[in-house]
């Protein structure tokens, strides 16, 4: 009786399909930044997060290679330039820029009252 309670179990136990979990391994996941340029006070979403300023933020975004971050931010006041865009991770400003050419994508940006602008990385 006992081996045959242990057969059933060993059966039950084989017959059952496992479970796999896919987990990304960390060459899959690339950081970026998104840049937002601004000089009034802008509200807005990166991806899931709600991010807000009034001024120059750098945000690092982790993202699958397959799965794109996107943006979508509004200035909350009539005057002002936004501006928006994602860089590498070793980004940076002033002359250096044009030398290392530095990819930037979903460069976009408004002056439009209470405008919105949006963009996504590759």
């Amino acid at each position: 009786m006992k081996k045959f309670f242990c057969a059933i179990f060993l059966f039950s136990t084989l017959a059952c399909d496992p479970v796999i979990t896919q987990v990304e391994s960390p060459a899959d996941i690339q950081e970026l930044l998104v840049i937002i340029e601004s000089n009034t006070p802008w509200t807005g979403k990166i991806d899931t997060f709600t991010v807000s300023g009034d001024s120059i933020h750098w945000f690092r975004v982790r993202k699958s290679h397959n799965t794109p971050i996107c943006w979508n931010i509004q200035k909350t006041q009539m005057l002002g330039m936004i501006r928006a865009y994602a860089s590498t991770t070793n980004f940076q400003y002033g002359w250096r820029l044009e030398d290392a050419r530095y990819p930037m994508w979903s460069d976009s940006s408004t002056t439009i009252p209470y405008g919105t602008i949006r963009g996504c990385t590759p």
